[in-house]
């Protein structure tokens, strides 16, 4: 039984450490805020998510929560003209796959907490924010915000590319590139008629992208905006009203007008671009999460969420002595890379569909 540290407590985060756990290490989660939270916001779930969920016996508990999805869609956002609909039934290649769903992510959030609170071997600590780590051949040493350092046998980053873990790891700073996220849910009652549907769409600009979906089996749906704006940076989760959503979709069709109109409860959050990392291993040290995707606008926060498929398999591989940790991340490693290059693939493949390509300036340079 080794000592592993998990820094974020977020939804990568607490999937690693339930991972980790199943395979009688001990594990402490490290969470920067004061308690364990997270938005009120939809998350697409693949069908290779829910598998990596069944070994972690949630799968169920998950699709009682999670509404089917039968359709992703690609709108133009400003004529409204449809560009191309995809049936849940293949996947974007034409090969069959089975069906996503979508889930607040508070839902799934919750699951995942309360499956570790179950576990005795999971320690939950907050206030707890990593600055920075060290390691010598044997040992990783975190630094957190306390001043208090925690040393383990293994250390993973799970806030992405751009937390105090990813940042070290890769050697780099966060680009100076900034999108506006906007999010609101609506009860389905208040929905348009001809715009509810069991469909993801998005709604396609160069500049924005506008994507809505059901949310979960209570009747909710999920809208989301983001926006290449270079906003300045704002408190997460900052009230905004429905005109500064609009405002920020120029000559947006009546459809999405209307929709962004209905959301009466608009928050916002100011996030960075980033590019996908090339180092996902220093010794007794390795990322997971958000730090291994790649930077898709149009469907940013409704993709599938690799965070959780990702810390499912590393913690399945890291059944194994302590010692052996350096060569099970390199070894992760190599997979992800290799991962990450057949979903650019897949990516260009179903935007190449249609002319999508050509049409939407935004897909440039993928």
């Amino acid at each position: 039984m080794a000592d592993v540290l998990v820094a974020d407590g977020g939804i990568g985060g607490l999937t690693a450490a339930l991972s980790v756990a199943r395979q009688r290490h001990r594990v402490t989660v490290l969470e920067r805020a004061g308690a364990y939270q997270e938005v009120e916001a939809g998350i697409r779930l693949s069908s290779g998510v829910l598998d990596a969920l069944d070994r972690l016996d949630i799968g169920d508990a998950v699709r009682e929560r999670a509404a089917s999805l039968d359709e992703l869609s690609l709108v133009e956002g400003n004529t409204g003209q449809r560009l191309v609909s995809l049936s849940t039934a293949t996947d974007e290649c034409g090969h069959g796959a089975g069906s996503p769903v979508v889930i607040r992510r508070l839902d799934l959030f919750e699951i995942l907490l309360d499956a570790c609170r179950r576990i005795p071997h999971i320690d939950l600590v907050t206030d707890s924010g990593v600055t920075h780590y060290e390691q010598d051949g044997e040992r990783v040493t975190a630094f957190l915000e306390s001043g208090e350092r925690r040393f383990a046998d293994a250390l993973i980053g799970a806030g992405g590319a751009c937390s105090t873990i990813g940042r070290q790891l890769a050697g780099r700073t966060p680009p100076d590139s900034r999108r506006t996220y906007y999010h609101a849910v609506v009860p389905a009652e208040h929905m348009p008629e001809s715009l509810k549907s069991n469909a993801l769409t998005v709604w396609a600009r160069p500049r924005w992208q506008f994507v809505v979906c059901p949310i979960d089996t209570g009747g909710y749906y999920d809208l989301s905006v983001n926006c290449d704006n270079d906003a300045e940076d704002a408190d997460p989760g900052t009230p905004v009203p429905a005109e500064r959503v609009l405002s920020d979709c120029l000559e947006a069709a009546e459809d999405v007008r209307v929709l962004i109109g209905l959301g009466g409860d608009w928050k916002m959050w100011v996030t960075r671009d980033t590019t996908p990392v090339s180092q996902w291993a220093d010794g007794r040290v390795v990322l997971t999460g958000d730090a291994l995707h790649l930077p898709l606008p149009f469907i940013s926060h409704h993709t599938c969420h690799l965070a959780v498929e990702d810390a499912v398999r590393l913690g399945e591989l890291m059944d194994c002595d302590a010692a052996d940790f350096p060569q099970v991340f390199r070894s992760y490693g190599v997979r992800r890379d290799a991962l990450a290059t057949k979903a650019r693939k897949r990516v260009l493949c179903a935007v190449s569909q249609e002319g999508m390509y050509d049409r939407i300036p935004c897909l440039h340079g993928m």
